[in-house]
Order: C-alpha cells, then sequence, then structure tokens
C-alpha cells in the first residue's frame, strides 16, 4: 500500500513530511524536483508539492476579439514562459502518482488550495476524487490530526466556488480589457493594455466618491469656549457644554459674561468604573489594518510576512475571515508561549485567573479560527525584523483576548457660570489587565481631574475662544480601503489587498494617502456614462453571495457561470456600441497618465 501526498508549495511539503514521518526520513528528487519519502502505520508514503497553481485558464481561440467565453486550463509554464520550472514539478508529480494505491490532497484550505489540489489530481493524476486533509496549522501535533481524520472524499462545494471565481475573473477581466483595448487604439499609438477588473471597478469607484466628496467639501468656521478652572494649584479645562457655536458674535457674548463671574459653582461630580474589553483576535483585514496602523507596513506585505510565519508553523492560517478562537487548544498554546522570557508574565496573569474566557467577535470562517500563535515558538532569531513585528503583533492580541477586561475610572464634573454650563471630564486606566500586554499598540488617553463635591466654588482664572474648522473626509490609506473593501463584501480575505496594490499598478491610483489620477477618475466617469454595471457594488456582491451558495451546495456551478456571461454580454455589448465615445474620452486621459507596467501574469480581479 503506497500513499500520495500533494502539498501547495515546497515549504509546506516539507513541514508535512517532517511531521507525519514515524522514524527515517528520506529526500529524493526526480529531474530535480525535491520529495520525501517514509513509513506511516506500515505504509510506504510519498510527499510532493505543487507550486502553486500549476494551471490557468486560457481562451481557446487567440485573438484581439470580444466576447470571449471559451476557456481551458492550460499548464502554467505554457501560459509564461518564466514558469518552466512549473513543468518540472507537474512531471513530477504524474510521475510519482501512477505508482500510488492512493492520494491525500494537502494544500492549504480554501477555495484557491481546492482549485489547487484538484487540477493537480485531474490533469497530473488522471483521478477524479482523492482524500483531503484539513487544516489551520503547519504545526505538527494538527497535522498529524488532519492526517487521521482526512476526509474520503475532497469538498467539491469549495473546488466549484473556486472554479466558478477563477472564471468570473478571468471572463471578466479579459473582455473588458480588450473592449477597452480596442476602443482607445483607434484614437493612440500607445499599445498600453487598458482593464478594470470585476471587484477592482467597485473599489476604484469608492475612491472616486471619496474624492468627490473632498473636492465638494466647504469648510465652516466655528468657535469653541473653554473655561479654565484652578483648584489646589491644578488647572482644569472646561468645555461649553454647546461644542460648536457659528458665530464670533455670540462666542464674545459668552465670554464677556462669563468673565464677570470669578467663580463658577459645582452642579454636578460623578465617577464611575468602566470595564474596557480587549479586542477580539485577528482575521486577516483586521492584522493588515493594525499592522500597518502600527508599523506602516502595507497590506499586501502584511499577508506575505504573515503567510511566510504560517509556512514555518508559528501562526495559524492567515488567510481568515473569523473572530473567534473556536477548536483552538489555546491552554497548549499558553503554555508554549511560557517560555518565551517577552510573554511569560503576560501568561502567568492569565493563567492566574479564576476563568479563561476568549473574548471572540462577531466574524466567523467555516474553513478556519481566527489568526493566532501555535504552539510552536519561534526563536526570536528565527525571525526577520519584520516577521518579529507581525508575529509580536499576533501573540499580543491572541494574549490580550484572554485576559479580562481593563477598568478605567471616569470623573465627570459639570460647572455652572451665569447660567451657562461646562464640563470637565477625565479618564483613566486604574486596573490593566489586557491593557497591559497590548498598550503599545493602543492610543488611550490618560487624564485626571480633581474630585469636587456639588454646589463648591471653583476659581475662574481664564476664558478661551478657540477657533476650529469643519474637516473634510479622510483619504482612505491601503489598509483603510481594504477594511472598507470588507465592510462592503467586495472582494475575499486574500484577493483584497492584491486587488488594491493593482489599481495603483494600472496608474489609477496613488500616494500613501490615496487619490485617484485623471485616467482613474476617467474610467469611472467613463463606466458612469456608458456602462454602470462594471462599477456596481451591488453586481459584485450579488456573485460573491453567489458562490458562497455554490460552496454550500445551493447553487450549481453551471448557472451562475450562465448568469454571469449573460450579465457581461449586456455589458460588452453598451461597450460596443459607445466604443468611440469611450475610446477617444480614455484616449485623452492616458495622456496625462502613464500606469505601470505590470509584471508577470494579468490580474483579473
Amino acid at each position: 500500500m503506497s500513499i500520495l501526498i500533494i502539498a501547495e508549495k515546497p515549504s509546506a511539503m516539507k513541514k508535512i513530511a517532517f511531521s507525519l514521518a514515524e522514524k527515517s526520513l528520506i529526500k529524493k528528487s526526480y529531474r530535480g524536483v525535491p520529495y520525501y519519502t517514509f513509513l506511516k502505520n506500515g505504509k510506504f508514503h510519498v510527499v510532493v508539492s505543487c507550486l502553486g497553481h500549476l494551471y490557468g485558464l486560457s481562451p481557446k481561440k487567440k485573438g484581439l476579439f470580444y466576447p470571449i467565453f471559451e476557456t481551458e486550463w492550460v499548464p502554467i509554464y505554457v501560459m509564461n514562459k518564466k514558469m518552466r520550472i512549473a513543468k518540472k514539478f507537474s512531471e513530477a508529480i504524474r510521475f510519482l502518482s501512477r505508482k500510488v494505491n492512493e492520494i491525500i490532497i494537502a494544500t492549504d484550505f480554501d477555495i484557491e488550495g481546492a482549485v489547487i489540489g484538484w487540477n493537480a489530481l485531474r490533469f497530473l493524476c488522471n483521478r477524479n476524487n482523492a482524500k483531503r486533509m484539513k487544516f489551520s496549522t503547519l504545526t505538527k501535533q494538527e497535522l498529524n490530526k488532519a492526517y487521521i481524520n482526512a476526509s474520503n472524499e475532497l469538498d467539491f462545494g469549495q473546488i466549484n466556488a473556486g472554479l466558478t471565481r477563477h472564471y468570473l475573473d478571468w471572463i471578466w477581466g479579459i473582455n473588458i480589457s480588450r473592449a477597452l483595448t480596442i476602443a482607445i487604439r483607434k484614437f493612440t499609438n500607445d499599445k498600453k493594455v487598458l482593464s478594470i477588473g470585476r471587484v477592482q471597478g467597485p473599489t476604484l469607484k469608492i475612491v472616486y466618491d471619496r474624492e468627490k466628496e473632498i473636492e465638494n467639501f466647504k469648510p465652516k468656521t466655528f468657535w469653541k469656549i473653554q473655561l479654565i478652572l484652578e483648584k489646589n494649584g491644578q488647572q482644569i479645562v472646561a468645555e461649553y457644554e454647546k461644542e460648536r457655536i457659528d458665530t464670533l458674535e455670540e462666542a464674545k457674548k459668552i465670554r464677556e459674561k462669563i468673565l464677570s463671574e470669578k467663580n463658577a459653582i459645582v452642579d454636578s461630580y460623578t465617577e464611575t468604573l468602566k470595564k474596557l474589553n480587549p479586542p477580539p483576535p485577528f482575521n486577516t483585514t483586521d492584522l493588515q489594518s493594525e499592522a500597518y496602523s502600527a508599523f506602516k507596513i502595507k497590506p499586501e506585505e502584511t499577508l506575505k510576512i504573515a503567510e511566510s510565519l504560517y509556512i514555518k508553523g508559528f501562526i495559524s492560517y492567515p488567510r481568515s475571515s473569523s473572530q473567534k478562537i473556536k477548536n483552538v487548544n489555546f491552554i497548549q498554546i499558553l503554555r508554549s508561549l511560557k517560555n518565551n522570557f517577552l510573554y511569560a508574565g503576560y501568561v502567568n496573569d492569565i493563567f492566574s485567573l479564576e476563568k479563561i474566557i476568549p473574548k471572540e467577535g462577531k466574524k466567523d470562517d467555516p474553513a478556519h479560527p481566527a489568526i493566532t500563535p501555535t504552539n510552536e515558538v519561534p526563536e526570536i532569531n528565527q525571525l526577520s525584523k519584520k516577521e518579529f513585528m507581525i508575529y509580536d503583533l499576533i501573540v499580543r492580541r491572541f494574549l490580550s483576548c484572554l485576559h479580562e477586561p481593563a477598568i478605567r475610572k471616569n470623573k465627570k464634573a459639570v460647572f455652572r457660570v451665569s447660567g451657562y454650563r461646562f464640563i470637565a471630564s477625565s479618564i483613566k486606566t486604574v486596573k490593566e489587565n489586557w491593557v497591559r500586554i497590548y498598550r503599545r499598540f493602543l492610543s488611550l488617553e490618560e487624564s485626571d481631574i480633581p474630585e469636587f463635591r456639588k454646589g463648591e466654588s471653583v476659581r475662574i482664572v481664564d476664558v478661551k475662544l478657540v477657533k476650529g474648522k469643519t474637516q473634510p473626509p479622510k483619504r482612505y490609506t491601503k489598509a483603510s480601503l481594504v477594511k472598507e473593501m470588507e465592510r462592503r463584501e467586495l472582494g475575499t480575505k486574500g484577493t483584497r489587498a492584491n486587488i488594491v496594490k493593482t489599481l495603483f499598478d494600472r496608474g489609477y491610483l496613488v500616494g500613501e494617502k490615496i487619490k485617484i489620477t485623471d485616467l482613474g477618475k476617467t474610467v469611472i466617469k467613463v463606466m458612469s456614462k456608458y456602462v454602470p454595471l462594471i462599477i456596481s457594488e451591488e453586481l459584485t456582491r450579488k456573485f460573491e453571495e453567489e458562490m458562497n451558495l455554490i460552496m454550500e451546495g445551493r447553487k450549481s456551478r453551471k448557472e451562475v457561470e450562465k448568469e454571469a456571461r449573460k450579465t457581461l454580454e449586456k455589458i460588452l455589448g453598451e461597450l460596443k456600441k459607445n466604443q468611440e465615445s469611450i475610446g477617444k474620452e480614455l484616449a485623452n486621459s492616458l495622456k496625462t497618465t502613464k500606469p505601470k507596467k505590470k509584471r508577470g501574469r494579468r490580474s483579473k480581479r
């Protein structure tokens, strides 16, 4: 009896082999491609790897025309000559699969991993089913558990959802790209390809709308009144209860009345203790947002670093929508983290609690828990500087969600003078708990006003008028745009950062505080005018929902793809009908904005 295990990448293959082997592990190679063999339960095992996607979608007919809906899966090395190494990996899988009785797919347990494994199985192994290992960490313990509990067949709901996503993104990308390219080439000698993907369009529209808000914003001047008081040598700033006063005349009138008084009377004074709950454990978007806020690491780089930590076995799968740690053995992880001097004190604090209850968020993921550290704790010298930054962030978030809420004391004093009310308040952490672990990533206000008693007279030092102006909406950063995409259910946890990056690469967006270029504006204006469906959030969200229904087995792949083709035919019809106007407007904009050259394969999203 012999078994072939197919991993997604060589690094994952190595972790799987070393984790599952009972005794001796032998490293071999087939025409330069490494693989491992070992015995387990008296059976001979072979572990080999894909190289990510070994197949990609390609048109059956060549040429610059549209519409085109007929596709075929083609080896990646045929599509991209720079990927010749993929041919060797494909040949190794094909060769090794001939000599085994059973195959186990051990790619990442998500729709991309499902498609990678399925294509390897059907095209290289010539089989239509296999066992499936499902895991969220590449630790020895979980990989052995996943091996023992491997399902007897593949998750075809996940596979079909993945195949549908690839098909929709491909037909959207190639058809609209061809339509726009043909339209502009009549008016320019520039041979650049212009495109907008299925999720890119609505995302670009989000930035366009924010830009219009900023451009149309008209600031308004207002005044605030601050009452400066003094007690026992400490100055207290109390704000007028009406936050904004529209005219300087009114503000001056109030100030003059108050200046005629020497003291303010305490109308009320209260102290309250409030709990500050820890944030939930990270999902992908939250991690990307926090990493940008803390370290200015861009979302796509954060995901790349997190994937490296996952492959090394130090964190759980980083592409997750979940804010929950159900089925995670957090006690075991805590015991492992206790051996690291950076976290030992925090772990001891958590173990001293009467009961350890994880503080979770609402969001869930059927495939994976939230992103957490594993029980395989690295030495600091095993990580690069940025790997340590992301790892430390994940660990501290995880430890925080297992600790008790912080206790904060709120003080509030209301003063009355000349018939006007002013409020002074402060907030101070009196019991840190989880805040002690996570403080370096927090911006918590810490202040403290004196205690007062009702009816007390407090000396007035000064009355200040503070001029202010209303501010326009903030520009998005890459991290906040990714978070907005999640809020609007555009794209997936694993693709959002790359979608934003593609919009930059195409010359539609620029800047750390994101601005839309003239070309990006023109694309949105032209699409809004002639083919608004291309930038429709509702349409994009609808297809995302339908792919979820495919995964759940409630809708067929054939049905969704047929509907998508019908919708795209309508879009392409409008593009063709207005081809000349679209081409002219886009060509004029191309003269002022030069998109960056895109390396490698074209993104279809």
